[in-house]
């Protein structure tokens, strides 16, 4: 799987290489077969599944453009050697979605052992599926091969403290601590944002009216955080209807790749109806970026 033109972010519209051969007697045409791609839980093509798939030379690799003579860069559109797009009186005659398996119908025309290359487009699922494998099947022969990251959390849990619900009373609070645990994909660095997302009837327990959090304790590779190490505000749900948000932003330490972080944040239960575990999300925010969920318990 290769990585032009990918794009790794949650619920991204992308687009991946794929690249396999035929197993016979090397030059020798291949009559009409099928095409079976296999993409991961959590991916995503329309049941017009045959417009997702480019073929051609100049739709699959998608050579350098010179705007200043509205023309290809020549030097950009040699294909790497061993690599080749399906010959010109190839096509795709059909598609077949069944479940995650893609069924591409193909005209007689490739040839045994070359290397041919595809482009498929899809949408990323929001987090990075546990089985995280592709497929591809043709000609009697079938290949699995481990998929991408997305730019998402991994290692991903939640524990509270206790799970008794608050009383009636307009005032009462059941005091909890939330843990949550996760393992970012990418470095996070000062200036970016964390947001944890909670059920409707849990409150983020915060210090004043204009929003300041209860701090919760971060802690990572390097220990606790200090308190100035992050800026901390609880946006209170606009309606019954949505979800309070607790905003952290970075403003020393970062969130560094791979590593484990365990976040505790203070909560009142809910007043009974909602379970905890209902959808409490995460997600991470680069400076000047759009943030999408990363992140469920």
């Amino acid at each position: 799987m290769v990585r032009e033109g990918r794009d790794d972010g949650p619920l991204r519209d992308n687009r991946a290489l794929l690249a396999f051969s035929i197993r016979g007697k090397k030059g020798e045409t291949v009559g009409e077969t099928t095409l079976e791609i296999r993409l991961p839980e959590g991916f995503f093509v329309p049941v017009e599944c045959g417009k997702y798939l480019s073929k051609s030379r100049d739709t699959v690799l998608r050579p350098a453009q010179d705007t200043a003579i509205d023309a290809f860069s020549a030097e950009s559109y040699d294909w790497p050697r061993g690599y080749h797009p399906f010959p010109p009186e190839v096509e795709v005659t059909s598609c077949l979605k069944d479940g995650n398996t893609l069924k591409y119908s193909i005209t007689e025309g490739l040839k045994y052992l070359t290397t041919y290359v595809v482009a498929l487009r899809f949408q990323n699922p929001l987090y990075t599926p546990h089985f995280n494998f592709w497929s591809i099947a043709v000609g009697g022969g079938a290949f699995d091969f481990p998929g991408f990251t997305l730019w998402s959390f991994t290692a991903m849990s939640l524990s509270p403290m206790i799970t008794a619900k608050t009383q009636a009373e307009a005032d009462a609070c059941t005091e909890n601590i939330v843990t949550l645990k996760f393992r970012p994909s990418r470095y996070i660095g000062p200036g970016g944002q964390l947001v944890i997302e909670g059920p409707r009837a849990v409150q983020l327990q915060q210090w004043s009216s204009d929003g300041f959090c209860k701090p919760p304790e971060i802690y990572g590779p390097m220990g606790v955080w200090n308190a100035l190490d992050f800026d901390c505000r609880v946006q209170k749900a606009p309606s019954r209807y949505e979800n309070p948000e607790m905003h952290l932003k970075l403003v020393v330490a970062p969130l560094l790749a791979g590593e484990d972080y365990y976040i505790h944040v203070p909560v009142c239960n809910g007043r009974g109806g909602d379970r905890l575990g209902c959808p409490a999300c995460a997600c991470c925010r680069r400076p000047s970026a759009s943030c999408s969920p990363r992140a469920s318990a």
